[in-house]
């Protein structure tokens, strides 16, 4: 049995019209399921953690952008019985694009129908410590970062035309046009960044990405390499730059050339812990946490059990 858990509100309204047409498609083939929508009082972390909180095995496919596949990887209970597919439809869709996976609706169906487990991946999880002493903890799928790509995610998210760009399944271009914009007010902060065997102290930090996998902000391959299933995290890191070198390096970030470039490194680790001297904003798959002076990278023991 496919338990489907469908985000209405993601992609600007489309996921709706996408549901219509998998749903044809599982009707015509006979496929069982069952079929839950979100809620603003009820999101897909909650319902995911209601439909693995049993123990039992759960086929469940989450059905919207890379936000809602952030909720649900938050919401599993038991990660050893719970076997996820993904329907992507966002502005983003960096897992997506990541992980190759099949956009239309029949293949993807033919693949689902087996509820066959063809992967296992690793999970990141990020915690930090707020001013009043209180710890908190998010896990991620894609990539966990503070600064610069962080910041667009804050600004692209609060901006007007994110919804209609959606609309023209042109979402990736508020990323552009929002880091064009931010990297003229984004701010470089000294910061001491911990890996698994090393300690970097950076004067002038812009970002520090940690990704899980490749691509991240819709289409920026910041981590060339990234692995989901090879048990580390490769943190993309810009420092010492100026904004000159901004609009020299950016274009070359959609192919993953970015990092030849003096001031960008990238750092295979399994743990990593950035502190700023001053907050920073932190996202976890494109969406906002918090802003914050520290945070702390790593890859948890369990798997997320892929179908797709």
């Amino acid at each position: 049995m496919l338990e489907f858990v469908i985000n209405p509100a993601g992609g600007a309204g489309q996921t709706s019209a996408l549901w219509n047409r998998v749903e044809k498609t599982l009707q015509e083939r006979n496929v069982p399921y069952q079929a839950v929508f979100s809620t603003p009082s009820k999101g897909i972390t909650a319902i995911v953690r209601e439909l693995t909180s049993a123990g039992s095995e759960k086929n469940i496919v989450i059905v919207g952008g890379d936000g809602s596949m952030n909720e649900a990887v938050n919401g599993i209970t038991y990660f050893e019985k719970t076997n996820i597919g993904f329907i992507s439809c966002g502005s983003g869709n960096d897992l997506a694009r990541s992980m190759k996976l099949a956009s239309d609706p029949e293949t993807v169906i033919d693949i689902l129908a087996r509820e066959t487990v063809v992967r296992k991946l690793d999970v990141g999880e990020v915690r930090w410590t707020d001013s009043d002493g209180q710890e908190h903890m998010r896990r991620f799928n894609i990539s966990s970062g503070v600064g610069f790509d962080a910041e667009i995610c804050e600004e692209a998210e609060r901006s007007r035309f994110k919804e209609f760009l959606n609309r023209l399944s042109m979402g990736k271009l508020i990323y552009i046009a929002t880091a064009v914009r931010v990297i003229f007010q984004a701010k470089w902060i000294p910061a001491v960044l911990k890996t698994d065997d090393r300690q970097i102290h950076a004067d002038r930090l812009l970002f520090a990405a940690a990704m899980n996998q490749p691509y991240e902000g819709g289409g920026f391959r910041f981590g060339p390499d990234a692995s989901p299933t090879d048990g580390t995290l490769d943190i993309c890191m810009a420092a010492g730059l100026k904004q000159k070198d901004f609009f020299r390096i950016f274009p070359y970030a959609y192919s993953g050339r970015h990092v030849e470039f003096d001031g960008v490194d990238v750092l295979q680790t399994r743990h990593f812990s950035v502190e700023c001297e001053s907050p920073m904003w932190l996202h976890t798959d494109g969406e906002i946490c918090a802003e914050v002076t520290n945070a702390d990278f790593r890859i948890i023991e369990d798997k997320m059990r892929f179908i797709m």
